[in-house]
């Protein structure tokens, strides 16, 4: 812990590799917490060098901020350890999490590059890694934002399920969004596209739960953070309650022939109030991000506190979620 900012380092992988010895760095944090620079370092340029070389290396990883509450997953991947978790008398079970998008595979290194990758050393040099390219490789330079649509084109043109494909493709036009906002995260944007694969024969509700759940759509119709007047004294935004209906579902006019509008403004303020309390899930690793984008994977999360809780009308004159048991019959995160 830096004793003026108060920030938690984990100096694990620098102790190891340092040439004093582990046991040697160590002892200081157990006792004193005083470091004396031994005499035989040639001066105190020399051990601030050390340090300097360890934050450039990866060696010292940040953890967080004194007393600040850090989530296990949001380690370190070298604390996350079976050690760490009995340091913390954290419970252990059977199950475990598998970090990855719906039908994700691993890939296989046997197949090669199709595209080089470029190594820069610090002399300023760099070279291609020709060491596993496959047969076809294309030595075009290639931006990273080009890697996920090269795959797209790829998979939408030449897979042998041309009809999910095809119909994959009218979704996304019906389900629209904007990638002027995080562009750069092209992992986001080809697992959102996955929903209308995943379920381009399925349940049309099962696409549309997926569809609002995404953070991606959270945040191209502003729903997400969407809080009840209770909890920010302000309105929801009306957003994807209005768009849900007129772009994704049932249009402006019914189709019984009447001419008659499907729904109103009424209807628009009360569906708000159903689309409040999601938020994205939090940041973890095993996923494509910059340093300033959330969690864009992973599906949206429920946070109570600022859900509405009061009944909403539906289109037919009742109220949603009739003939359904009441929350407080169900069991705990049934929800």
């Amino acid at each position: 812990v830096h004793p003026q900012e108060h920030d938690v380092f984990d100096f694990t992988a620098w102790v190891d590799r340092h040439p004093g010895g582990a046991f040697n760095i160590e002892k200081w944090s157990k006792g004193t917490f005083m470091v004396t620079v031994p005499s035989n370092h040639q001066d105190v340029t020399s051990s601030v060098d050390r340090w300097r070389m360890g934050q450039d290396t990866g060696d010292i990883d940040y953890v967080g901020v004194s007393d600040q509450v850090v989530h296990f997953d949001e380690l370190p991947a070298g604390l996350q350890t079976p050690g760490m978790l009995n340091a913390l008398s954290a419970s252990t079970s059977e199950h475990f999490e598998a970090c990855g998008s719906p039908g994700e595979v691993a890939s296989d290194p046997l197949l090669g590059n199709r595209f080089g990758f470029q190594l820069n050393f610090p002399d300023g040099t760099d070279t291609y890694d020709a060491s596993t390219d496959g047969a076809d490789r294309d030595y075009r330079q290639m931006r990273s934002s080009e890697f996920a649509g090269s795959l797209w084109l790829t998979m939408a043109l030449k897979a042998k399920d041309q009809l999910r494909q095809r119909v994959a493709w009218a979704l996304s036009q019906t389900f629209v969004t904007s990638a002027d906002r995080f562009s750069s995260v092209t992992e986001a944007w080809a697992n959102y596209y996955d929903i209308f694969l995943r379920n381009a024969f399925g349940n049309f509700e099962d696409l549309l739960r997926e569809v609002t759940y995404s953070p991606i759509m959270g945040y191209y119709l502003s729903y997400r953070r969407n809080t009840a007047s209770d909890w920010s004294g302000s309105y929801p935004d009306e957003n994807y309650a209005r768009e849900i209906m007129q772009l994704f579902t049932i249009g402006l006019e019914k189709l019984d022939g009447s001419g008659g509008q499907t729904y109103d403004n009424e209807n628009i303020m009360d569906f708000a109030r159903i689309f409040t309390g999601l938020d994205t899930s939090p940041r973890r690793s095993n996923i494509e991000h910059d340093r300033f984008a959330p969690n864009l994977v992973d599906p949206m999360s429920m946070k109570s506190s600022w859900h509405d809780v009061y009944p909403k009308r539906d289109l037919d004159g009742g109220y949603i979620g009739d003939g359904y048991p009441l929350c407080a019959d169900r069991p705990l995160d049934a929800f």
